[in-house]
């Protein structure tokens, strides 16, 4: 009988173990999130900034602007998807 209550112990302290590694990975996972929300919420306020202005003609926004907004958009979405590529690749192991 005290085997198996010791037995019942172990498995205890492990499951706790495992439920506070798997709550940091979440809290990690909802960080990065947030982070790849935050990079597309950018691009897609710069993508929406060239698209009204290249319609309305804006002549305030020359072609150098332009191709400084595209690029910087187009590093933030990259950096966003690899974020969540590397996140994938690293992510699943921890919770066998």
């Amino acid at each position: 009988m005290k085997a198996e209550l010791a037995r019942v112990r172990e498995e205890e302290i492990t499951m706790e173990a495992r439920l506070v590694s798997m709550q940091t990975s979440l809290r990690e996972f909802k960080r990065v999130i947030s982070e790849c929300k935050t990079k597309v919420k950018l691009v897609d306020d710069l993508v929406t900034l060239l698209i009204t202005a290249e319609l309305d003609s804006d002549l305030s926004i020359d072609d150098q602007t332009m191709v400084l907004i595209l690029e910087e958009a187009t590093r933030a979405l990259t950096e966003a998807m690899n974020m969540n590529v590397a996140r994938g690749n690293d992510g699943g192991s921890d919770h066998d």
